[in-house]
């Protein structure tokens, strides 16, 4: 009987553990932390080599994505779908003048300003690349709680690979987080709740 009370016991622990985190990632299914959820500032240098800060986008709603600019698949796949998606917003008829989409790069070795610049060419024109120096990066990942860490294989060429989380972050016009949308999210399911944040034409 004992040993079926620890058992109940733990499971119970488990579940709160595992609710409380998904809370902590996934705010915008908590109420109380939507509400609570601080603002996000950061200061870094953009694809054209001037320092901005979040204060530079006030007004805008920020749709940020944490990666590096030499990722073989899911980083060119998430910044397509956002580009997908507001190309799909215009098409519609909505003004897209009130969306920001940034990449903040998790590689400043690599990814530097022309770097940046580049690979930002291959996207929506709105895109704007953010890089700094590695403490600025592991500051802003932290604030975003945004894992990442150079692959552990024994490579000691530039070709390493990063491992990284995969969420887009929607933020609000003083960098408050609003939602966040995960790798699975659709281009369509990105317009359907983008819509409501733009403006007819």
């Amino acid at each position: 009987i004992m040993h079926q009370i620890r058992m109940i016991a733990w499971g119970l622990i488990l579940v709160v553990v595992a609710f409380l985190t998904y809370s902590w990632f996934f705010p915008e299914n908590n109420p109380v932390a939507k509400i609570a959820d601080d603002v996000r500032p950061f200061s870094l240098v953009n694809n054209k080599g001037e320092r901005v800060t979040h204060e530079d986008f006030a007004g805008k709603y920020m749709l940020i994505f944490f990666g590096y600019s030499y990722c073989p698949d899911v980083c060119p796949t998430e910044l397509s779908k956002v580009t997908l998606a507001l190309e799909l917003l215009e098409a519609q008829g909505h003004s897209i003048d009130n969306l920001q989409p940034l990449f903040i790069t998790i590689d400043p070795e690599r990814d530097t300003v022309q770097q940046l610049s580049d690979y930002m060419g291959l996207f929506h024109p709105k895109y704007i690349g953010l890089t700094g120096t590695a403490e600025e990066i592991a500051e802003v990942a932290k604030t975003y709680q945004i894992y990442y860490k150079k692959s552990d294989i024994n490579d000691t060429s530039d070709t390493y690979l990063m491992d990284h989380m995969s969420l887009l972050f929607l933020l609000d016009g003083t960098a408050r987080r609003m939602h966040m949308f995960a790798a699975s999210t659709t281009p369509d399911e990105l317009v359907d709740a983008l819509k409501t944040l733009t403006d007819e034409k």
